[in-house]
């Protein structure tokens, strides 16, 4: 079997690595458009803060893809997908070549997106040239890394994880920052707004100035600062040959078993749309999403029949703080303010968690605050709405109590015992 992969990032990287697990004598072959091989997006924020470097955050090296027997072709464009011939063709230095596939995976990925502000100066071939940088990849983030000791000042658009991330790295490395953000709450599409709220205090108490229900629409309104960076969002990248031959709306639509509508063609990652639990059509931007459809896909292109579904599960750290959210938003919700560790104990903690439920009391949502102890709550909610448990499952839970590490009445537990009982008012 001849399987191609268009993209070599984290999704069609999985893929490709999880294709040779399972079956040593499929042939498989990548087409990257970049001259970089698989790293972590999610990381690029500390390596500007100083946490890693980019060597720390690269995942797969040439080296590693030849030991797995993968035919990686990077600075690779992809000109034509025909379907009914089921080939491509593509440039390669220069010269336009033709490979056949049995199976085919889309792995595009995203681009940034780039609202409507006058005076924007683009040139995505050479980023160093713009009046502004995007920061969705290691490209641009190298530039920023080079550029660190020429500015003070910096403006950032878009209050979203990255933006946020990149905006506590940069106040690290002792710059002015200010975060404009076109909403009237900063991470809108993962906290509600009392949530956004604590998030909000932390990081001006930390010397950030944030901005809501501010929209910049000229690039000379930011004329006092040395530097812009847009962190407004991205878009799924499918404007190649080929794309118009598949169901697309701003991704390409796949199914539960990563299959566009096309039974030959796969789709992972950022450039897909699917429904999500709460069976709106959704975008799974995030890494671990990609990993998870790469397998799946992996194991469905062999013969399987696995499934995925997603409460689109997100951690972020800005600081000592980690914020999380998963499920969705819309429902009846209880919040609880709790402590990481029994109250008094030194390094204790305080921890918000918030509960959300549908009307019969299943849990469809929760998002969580705190300096410790995050992840694993935020997992346990995940789970939680994963196996449709209900508001008196969590409140019924069984815990662990220990003064140095947890407390004698979990705060999961407790949000979702208040949200019971404002459910059966």
């Amino acid at each position: 079997m001849k399987i191609v992969i268009i993209g070599g990032g984290t999704s069609g990287s999985t893929a490709a690595f999880e294709l040779k697990k399972l079956n040593k004598d499929i042939k498989v072959t990548i087409l990257e458009k970049t001259s970089i091989t698989k790293y972590s997006p999610c990381a690029l924020p500390y390596v500007i803060e100083g946490k890693l470097s980019f060597d720390e955050i690269t995942v797969f090296t040439e080296e590693d893809y030849k030991n797995a027997d993968i035919f990686l072709n990077l600075n690779t464009t992809v000109e034509l997908i025909d379907t009914k011939n089921k080939s491509i063709t593509y440039n390669k230095d220069n010269t336009s070549n033709t490979i056949d596939y049995d199976k085919l995976i889309i792995a595009t990925g995203s681009k940034a997106f780039i609202p409507p502000i006058k005076g924007i100066k683009s040139d995505s071939e050479n980023p160093e040239k713009q009046n502004y940088l995007t920061f969705t990849n290691m490209k641009e983030a190298k530039v920023l890394f080079s550029q660190l000791d020429s500015f003070k000042s910096v403006v950032i658009i878009g209050a979203g994880f990255i933006g946020l991330e990149l905006a506590w790295s940069l106040k690290e490395k002792g710059k002015s920052v200010s975060v404009y953000e076109m909403q009237d709450q900063i991470l809108s599409g993962f906290l509600d707004k009392d949530m956004a709220g604590i998030v909000e205090e932390y990081l001006s108490s930390n010397k950030i100035t944030i901005n809501t229900s501010k929209k910049v629409s000229d690039m000379s309104e930011l004329k006092d600062f040395d530097k812009v960076i847009i962190s407004a969002g991205i878009e799924p990248d499918i404007k190649f040959t080929g794309a118009s031959s598949l169901n697309t709306n701003k991704g390409i639509i796949v199914d539960t078993k990563m299959q566009t509508s096309n039974k030959d063609i796969f789709a992972l990652g950022d450039c897909i749309e699917i429904k999500s639990e709460s069976g709106k059509n959704t975008i799974p931007w995030l890494a671990t999403s990609a990993v998870r459809q790469a397998k799946i896909a992996a194991h469905n292109i062999l013969g399987e029949k696995e499934k995925y579904s997603t409460n689109q599960t997100a951690i972020s750290r800005m600081g000592d703080l980690f914020i999380g959210s998963t499920g969705i938003k819309e429902g009846t919700s209880a919040k609880y303010k709790g402590d990481s560790k029994t109250d008094g104990y030194p390094g204790n903690h305080e921890l918000y968690v918030k509960i959300t439920a549908d009307k019969e009391g299943i849990v469809i949502g929760g998002q969580v605050l705190g300096n410790e102890e995050v992840a694993g709550r935020l997992n346990l909610i995940s789970l939680a709405i994963q196996k449709k448990l209900t508001l008196q499952d969590l409140s019924e839970m069984d815990t662990c109590y220990n003064p140095a590490s947890a407390p004698m009445h979990d705060p999961v537990s407790v949000a979702a015992s208040i949200c019971l009982k404002k459910l059966k008012r």
